[in-house]
């Protein structure tokens, strides 16, 4: 395929370009057609209980304000130190990797936001009298006969390495890197690659900060608009 298609909003994305969804994911249209998707937001815990939580659709974040005055945000209660994968309610220390109960290979960032990506890819090119079935505890596609599901089939094509369009460079079946553009990637047992950005954009900050991506450390900083010495607190994440 030269595109991706999103299925939940039904557009179509050219091969190698990386865009916002509109349900807040940060999705990525790989060389092989699939994609690679990840949340953009994460869901505060911790602040007072004189306070709520509402999610902005427009921004993809939650706000915590109030429960009186909305005008009037609310800070978090120190920085969380685990992850919650909503989908099975596991806690994940900051700094953590995991495989999830539904097959997704996550990374809980020292933000307490996560990355997750799929772990498995769906065969397309195998034999006419052949189908696939899913494994949920192995987290894999089987094709088998269809007359007789012992025999397996072949799934046609396969690599032994990944390609990174972007920069043009080749990494190893089993391997993880971080890419010049700031993505985290894993190259899969089949050539595929699973990946997910390294950073977050903070929001939030006073009205006299800036903030400035840094490209060598993949992430932004944040400091005062007339001096840049000058580092600005951002929300408590």
């Amino acid at each position: 395929m030269r595109q991706c298609l999103y299925d939940k909003d039904g557009t179509w994305h050219d091969i190698g370009s990386s865009w916002r969804t509109s349900d807040c994911m940060s999705c990525y249209c790989q060389a092989n057609g699939d994609m690679g998707c990840c949340q953009t937001y994460f869901e505060p815990l911790g602040f007072p209980d004189d306070c709520m939580k509402e999610f902005d659709q427009k921004a993809c974040k939650y706000n915590v304000f109030k429960k009186n005055d909305r005008s009037i945000p609310c800070h978090f209660r120190g920085r969380m130190r685990q992850c919650l994968y909503d989908n099975d309610g596991t806690w994940h220390d900051i700094g953590s990797r995991w495989r999830t109960s539904d097959c997704m290979r996550c990374y809980c960032q020292a933000n307490g936001v996560m990355s997750c990506c799929q772990t498995y890819f769906e065969p397309t090119r195998f034999p006419d009298d052949c189908m696939m079935e899913f494994d949920q505890k192995a987290c894999k596609y089987n094709v088998f006969k269809k007359n007789d599901r012992s025999i397996p089939c072949p799934i046609y094509g396969g690599m032994r390495q990944c390609l990174y369009d972007k920069d043009g460079t080749w990494h190893d079946i089993g391997s993880s890197w971080r890419t010049s553009d700031c993505m985290s990637c894993y190259c899969e047992a089949n050539g595929d690659m699973s990946c997910c950005q390294t950073y977050f954009e903070p929001m939030g900050f006073p009205d006299d900060c800036m903030k400035e991506f840094d490209q060598k450390a993949c992430k932004y900083n944040v400091f005062k608009k007339n001096d840049s010495s000058i580092p600005c607190p951002m929300p408590r994440q």
